[in-house]
């Protein structure tokens, strides 16, 4: 799996792996989930370190990929105190940014992690780029530019630069639509709201995805998975969708079972209840229905006085009867 250098900030991941490759000559970025190879990455990472004159312990765990599927294998300084004093960005855009500044308060000041920079130009730098269009902006790997004398002690407290290749701005070239049967084509795309010529707006064209997906739900389609795929011109900067459907099959609602929660509500519940039994599943009826309970609404308990804290639900499909029951259990 691959290896993440998280709080060793001093060293660029090629430099760690030259040093790893002088004891693990075959290291190519990746190591087993276990095996004495993994304590052997880590003694060089140590020894690293120590001719720098930061004596410190590494350890290693195996967490989930934050950024993408599997797991990575994570290499960190034991109790380090090292701080990010500021974060730099090489393009205007991110460094004249005024929501990018009101959230650098979250990054800024607090313990040098990689992880942490990683998801931070993740949720909070590259959306800048994707809702004006620049769809393939290429944003870090964050960089540590030291100076000074190199043979003293590494700083606690560095400055991360941040680069940034906007690339090309794309605009909308309309999204194309396969496997539909249910929805039209004509309809899949006004979900989209997106205008041909307009900035492709990631972000907004994520959205109307959703809403197609949930179009499809109120229908009973529970199944339905929605590929997309961007197809760019880069010549005259545009970005067209291919989009691939698969319907399933459709859905009827089956019995509502009711726990934890007394017979003057459960009453007062099944009164309001949106999808009687046998029709269509509209899965939006559903969800604005557990809304309100979550909220204690008025709307389905009127004035009876209603006691609990949580609202657990799940729909147990059967695809053979081609039907959902709904449980919803309170506490």
């Amino acid at each position: 799996m691959p290896v993440l250098f998280d709080n060793i900030p001093w060293f660029t991941d090629t430099e760690l792996g030259d040093a790893i490759r002088k004891s693990v000559p075959y290291f190519d970025g990746t190591a087993p989930e276990q095996g004495s190879l993994l304590d052997r990455v880590g003694e060089a990472v140590t020894a690293l370190l120590a001719a720098h004159q930061r004596n410190v312990a590494i350890e290693h765990e195996v967490i989930a990929n934050p950024l993408g599927n599997g797991n990575v294998l994570q290499y960190r300084i034991s109790g380090a105190s090292v701080r990010i004093a500021r974060m730099e960005f090489s393009d205007p855009q991110a460094a004249n940014s005024r929501a990018l500044q009101q959230h650098l308060s979250e990054i800024v000041g607090k313990p040098y992690s990689r992880l942490t920079i990683d998801l931070f130009l993740a949720e909070q730098v590259r959306p800048i780029y994707l809702q004006q269009g620049y769809l393939k902006a290429q944003i870090g790997p964050p960089d540590i530019r030291l100076t000074g004398n190199p043979n003293l002690p590494l700083p606690d407290s560095l400055p991360v630069y941040i680069p940034v290749a906007a690339g090309a701005q794309y605009h909308w070239n309309g999204a194309h639509w396969s496997g539909n049967t249910v929805i039209t084509a004509a309809a899949l795309t006004g979900t989209l709201g997106m205008h041909l010529g307009g900035i492709a707006n990631a972000l907004e064209i994520e959205a109307g995805l959703d809403r197609a997906r949930d179009e499809y739900g109120r229908l009973g389609y529970l199944d339905a998975k929605l590929e997309p795929r961007p197809v760019f011109d880069d010549a005259a900067q545009k970005v067209a969708y291919q989009v691939s459907v698969q319907e399933g099959q459709q859905y009827r609602c089956g019995q509502l079972v009711l726990t934890g929660v007394s017979l003057a509500a459960e009453k007062l519940i099944r009164a309001k209840w949106p999808v009687a039994k046998g029709e269509v599943f509209d899965k939006l009826k559903y969800e604005d229905f557990l809304l309100k309970l979550d909220r204690r609404s008025s709307e389905i308990f009127g004035e009876l006085p209603i006691h609990y804290d949580q609202v657990g639900h799940w729909l147990q499909i059967d695809a053979q009867k081609g039907t959902v029951e709904v449980l919803i259990d309170f506490k």
